[in-house]
């Protein structure tokens, strides 16, 4: 199964690849010829289809076995449907393109060896559907997003990319619709729902066949976990209601027990228990349990069941009275000589910025420059990207994370009125060989005055100095973003440096690294890897550590603070950061996605612009109207 999804994934670049190249090459071996009934008959090596004389593809044929249906009711095989399927009687032929229209609807064919791209148009102010009913042969489909998961013929599914396949290996795999469904019909349908009036849509149909391999069994069905907390954050005292639901999308009864765990983010076991369970072919069981949580935390829900010999997992997080996470926390005795060492050390440098502008990575409003940020003889790259309407901007530097490989100049962040700053601390060049940007936690991590982030810190200090001197940012509105190891310098930066305004670290690390040494992941199972291998330096570790554990800042981060979240993150804990939150001293706010490490990708960016316009206002641009400064 996994190859053909690879495939087809494949198939669709060279579709586009094929499609751009097509007024050089056409296809040789695609023949079109009109029939008696007014349609046309397309032949290829790979298969044989019919456009009916009202425009709709009614035929689809793979070694004589038809994969469409225009018998069941309401279909005409391939089709707008309006009620019932719309009939597009203007037929013109250009080549290997077929455009069929009504004046309102309108599809054309591009016929090619292997496929048949479709593009769509209409002009009906209310949207339109358009349908691919399948074969009655179809035994199962595949859901080409999500490898292994696949689902008996017919099913209703929010797939937009699948496979569907005959138990004799013959497939059409769809491109660019939005869902599947059939159940009623007794017929796999699939759609692209809602297509909006006057904008071209494309579709693809990839015509085949394979070696036949049936689904086991635990590939036609699917688990999901939920809760009925709020936000997926529940209040002090709430009982809260948890489910698995458990989805049969085979043509047979399947029987089993579900199991559900629940834990801390610490481990501390809230709930283990099973309960057996019959889904009838086709259908789904849900089972539910209650807990009320025993303190304030996170508490990640997973649920399993065994089919056939195959685990299926599925999990999701919710909070507990989130407003009262308060891990303890330990500061060094020397904490504060510690820092000011450092930042006195940052201070004493002279700090030198070189900049070139980056012609090609320039646009129209912003321009691009290439870094050279040189203090104490050491000299760190990075780029510029600056608005080129006169003015003066919020400065904002972004800080890198762990273990990413090269940094980009973000000039779309300058398009929103930043000049944006992005440094590469370790001495490499940005767009060189590509190899780990910052150094890991391990790095001398027994030994506080040598810890490799202490020196990273220090040349973000300078980079803060610098960023404060170019001259097209208005020193008085600063800001410091980054994510994972960035967002958790971030915030010590923020709490290190009187110069910086306000601090919006993404899914930050070493948030209570005491609390978060529970996680099984990076950056603390570098850590624990060290101690493993150096037994008797846990003490000197946990020392270094405490030295940059942001829950040691807070009380100097007085600043406005907005922290991005990831609710199913393991790497960056939710309870290790709400547990840093809640000891802010100073205006800040968390925003929590239902997201991983990755966080909430666009709509995250947009939280965090807006906020920052909040706190800086509007940056002085001219009227739309004048000609951007060269």
């Amino acid at each position: 199964m996994r190859g053909r999804c690879i495939t087809a994934l494949l198939f669709g670049l060279l579709v586009w690849l094929s499609l751009g190249a097509r007024a050089q090459t056409p296809a040789p071996n695609v023949q079109i010829t009109a029939n008696t009934s007014g349609g046309y008959l397309v032949t290829t090596p790979s298969y044989t289809a019919l456009v009916g004389a009202d425009g709709n593809l009614h035929s689809l044929h793979v070694n004589t076995v038809e994969l469409l249906d225009d018998h069941a009711a309401g279909s005409a095989g391939v089709s707008y449907f309006v009620d019932k399927p719309v009939a597009l009687p203007t037929l013109s032929l250009d080549g290997l393109s077929l455009t069929a229209t009504d004046g309102t609807y309108t599809v054309k064919y591009d016929f090619d060896e292997g496929f048949i791209q479709l593009t769509l148009h209409h002009a009906n102010p209310k949207g339109a559907a358009f349908v691919a009913v399948c074969s009655g042969q179809v035994a199962y489909l595949e859901n080409l997003a999500v490898t292994g998961q696949a689902a008996a013929a017919p099913t209703n599914q929010d797939w937009g990319d699948v496979s569907a396949i005959l138990p004799t290996g013959e497939y059409l795999v769809c491109h660019g619709g939005t869902s599947v469904w059939g159940r009623g019909l007794g017929r796999q349908v699939w759609e692209r729902s809602n297509i909006p009036p006057n904008k071209e849509c494309s579709l693809t149909l990839v015509p085949g066949h394979g070696q036949p391999r049936p689904p086991e069994i635990a590939q036609l069905v699917t688990l999901t976990a939920s809760s009925n907390a709020p936000g997926h954050l529940a209040a002090v005292g709430q009982a809260v209601e948890l489910q698995g639901r458990f989805e049969n999308n085979s043509a047979q009864d399947v029987a089993g027990e579900l199991s559900i765990h629940v834990e801390s983010t610490t481990g501390t076991a809230l709930l283990d228990e099973k309960k057996p369970f019959t889904s009838k072919a086709h259908e789904g069981v849900t089972l539910g349990w209650t807990v009320t949580p025993p303190e304030p935390e996170f508490y990640t829900v997973t649920c399993a069941v065994e089919i056939n010999g195959m685990l299926k997992k599925a999990s999701t997080t919710f909070g507990y009275d989130v407003e009262h996470i308060a891990p303890a926390a330990e500061k060094p005795t020397d904490f504060a000589e510690y820092w000011k060492r450092v930042v006195a050390e940052a201070a004493a440098a002279e700090v030198k910025l070189t900049r070139l502008e980056d012609r090609a990575r320039s646009t129209g409003t912003v321009t691009v420059y290439r870094l050279g940020l040189d203090a104490d003889g050491f000299t760190c790259f990075g780029w510029l990207a600056v608005p080129k309407f006169p003015g003066k901007y919020p400065g904002l530097l972004l800080l890198p994370g762990d273990r990413v490989r090269y940094i980009t100049p973000n000039a779309a962040l300058a398009e929103f009125g930043f000049v944006v700053m992005t440094i590469e601390p370790t001495g490499q060049s940005v767009d060189g060989v590509l190899k780990p940007l910052i150094t890991r936690a391990t790095a001398n991590l027994n030994d506080p005055a040598a810890f490799g982030l202490r020196t990273i810190m220090v040349r973000y200090l300078h980079a803060v100095t610098a960023l404060a001197n170019v001259a097209e940012v208005d020193p008085h509105r600063l800001a410091v973003s980054g994510v994972g190891l960035g967002g958790g310098l971030a915030m010590i930066l923020g709490a290190q440096d009187d110069r910086i305004q306000a601090v919006a670290p993404d899914e930050p690390f070493y948030c209570h690294i005491a609390y978060g040494r529970a996680s099984t992941t990076w950056p603390y199972q570098d850590v624990a890897a060290y101690l493993r291998a150096n037994p008797g330096e846990q003490d000197a570790v946990l020392k270094t550590l405490r030295y940059f554990d942001v829950a040691n800042f807070t009380d100097g981060l007085t600043c406005p603070v907005l922290i991005s979240a990831g609710l199913h993150d393991l790497y960056a804990r939710p309870a290790n950061i709400y547990g840093i939150a809640n000891r802010l001293p100073g205006p800040h706010a968390i925003k929590l996605y239902d997201a991983g490490h990755e966080g909430g990708g666009l709509a995250q960016w947009e939280d965090k612009i807006r906020w920052l316009n909040k706190i800086f206002g509007a940056a002085a641009l001219p009227p739309a109207a004048e000609t951007p400064a060269p």
